[in-house]
């Protein structure tokens, strides 16, 4: 008798686990949305000009108005009329960089050596393909805190190259002294980020400028 019952629990059982939820069989579920305590928001449709619903018709109304195609619905930046605005080519002739660079060992057959390796390196077809990146992205920053980078960078072009180096092992030092007096590793970690970063910086700069003396 126990068996022929543990035999019909047995055959039950799948049965039981394929039938379906009696929730799900009564018919359709609402769905309940969530407002947060706010009240519905306004139809986007209802109160919107087809023109510029959607971002397709919106980017070609802009463009039908200003004539302006551009994903962030902007105008490249004019970097020749800034350039000719902040006087930079005569800022750059008063700064004295070009003589700095001169003292330091630049030459014009310098740069005539350095086109070819350019092209070699893919250098132009690096810029064509960042075009728009280089214009909108770099060129701003390049150019608008021009005036007053020129007399600091002619100044720092100035500097030996062996200071720079100097500097580099101090900051490197600086890191070591860290790690060794702190036992936190957060700390060294926070630390050894702009310290490192600033010594690489720094003694490429002065084996640069080393070169271009022993050029």
């Amino acid at each position: 008798m126990f068996q022929a019952i543990f035999a019909l629990a047995l055959l039950a059982a799948p049965a039981a686990a394929f039938r379906a939820p009696a929730r799900q069989m009564r018919g359709r579920v609402t769905p309940r949305m969530e407002t947060f305590n706010f009240l519905p928001g306004e139809d986007p449709v209802k109160n919107t000009d087809p023109k510029i619903l959607g971002e397709v018709n919106y980017r070609n109304f802009v463009k039908s108005q200003t004539g302006v195609d551009s994903p962030l619905l902007t105008r490249d930046y004019p970097l020749l009329q800034r350039v000719k605005e902040l006087k930079l080519l005569s800022k750059t002739a008063e700064s004295g960089l070009l003589s700095t660079l001169e003292a330091q060992g630049v030459t014009l057959s310098q740069v005539e050596k350095a086109l070819p390796l350019a092209e070699e390196l893919g250098l132009i077809d690096l810029l064509l393909g960042n075009g728009n990146f280089l214009l909108n992205g770099v060129a701003p920053l390049a150019v608008e805190p021009a005036p007053i980078l020129l007399p600091l960078l002619a100044k720092a072009v100035g500097v030996p190259g062996s200071l720079y180096k100097a500097l580099a092992l101090g900051l490197v030092g600086l890191e070591g002294f860290i790690i060794y007096t702190n036992d936190s590793i957060a700390v060294d970690a926070l630390t050894a980020v702009p310290l490192l970063l600033a010594g690489g910086v720094l003694f490429t700069l002065g084996n640069v400028l080393d070169g271009l003396k022993s050029a």
